[in-house]
């Protein structure tokens, strides 16, 4: 309803799952507002003319999203929530030119390639593109060489050790030893799909990287999962993006938990 354009206060807007065609465009008039969430509903487009110069963080993933036309008027946005649309390569170009774009999620869209303007972003810095013909192309050629599924009758769950968004972390006993085993519950999410994220970590596993968490296995059934080295004694270095920091993990200094970071 247009009495938000009434709230001069208003920092924060979650519009999911209401079937909207079009962003309305007195959201224009909020002068405060720097986060909106419009995924799950039936765009086509988004004009940035519509949505505010504050605006610091967009969610609009799960559309039909095919264009996002006068883009370089929310030069503010860090955070771009684009997963699960029909951009393609063209379509997605013009974001190169928000200024402070530090994150963009774009999986599971059309995109042929990623644009070469936005891999020269001086800002981004976390990119997620999983899902996309160029990625899955790619993606499939290394699966080729990759190491076989394993058995997950031969894995003991135990205690539960976190969540996240789509997946779930176990204590558990695979082959003798103690291991980590992640177990993912939805198949799509912000960064892609389970079945892609299973791919990359097979890929991931052979050789791997003194800086990875080891992938010691994968499995397909009875649901997608893999088998990773247990850290033993680890804690968080920070707590999770806060609305202030936006991309950014919580460092004690911004009220998160973990060590103290000098």
């Amino acid at each position: 309803p247009e009495v938000l354009a009434d709230m001069p206060s208003l920092e924060i807007l979650f519009l999911p799952g209401l079937g909207l065609t079009s962003v309305p465009s007195f959201l224009a008039k909020c002068p405060q507002l720097r986060m909106l969430g419009v995924r799950n509903n039936q765009l086509e487009t988004i004009n940035a003319q519509h949505l505010p110069r504050s605006l610091e963080w967009l969610i609009a993933a799960n559309n039909q999203l095919c264009a996002i036309p006068h883009v370089a008027n929310v030069q503010q946005v860090r955070k771009l929530m684009l997963s699960h649309n029909r951009l393609t390569e063209k379509a997605l170009e013009p974001v190169a030119g928000i200024a402070c774009l530090e994150m963009l999620r774009v999986a599971s869209n059309l995109l042929e390639r990623f644009p070469p303007q936005l891999a020269r972003h001086p800002r981004l810095a976390w990119v997620a593109v999983g899902g996309n013909p160029f990625a899955e192309a790619a993606l499939q050629r290394r699966l080729a060489a990759a190491p076989s599924a394993v058995d997950f009758g031969e894995v003991s769950l135990g205690e539960k050790l976190g969540s996240g968004a789509g997946a779930t972390v176990y204590l558990a006993d695979w082959r003798g030893k103690q291991v980590a085993v992640k177990l993912w519950s939805s198949q799509l999410f912000s960064d892609g799909s389970a079945q892609g994220e299973l791919g990359v970590n097979r890929v991931a596993a052979q050789p791997g990287h003194q800086s990875l968490v080891g992938v010691l296995g994968v499995f397909e059934q009875p649901q997608p999962g893999m088998i990773l080295e247990l850290l033993e004694g680890a804690i968080a270095a920070a707590s999770p993006p806060s609305f202030a920091t936006v991309t950014r993990d919580a460092l004690r200094k911004d009220g998160g938990k973990g060590p103290s970071i000098s």
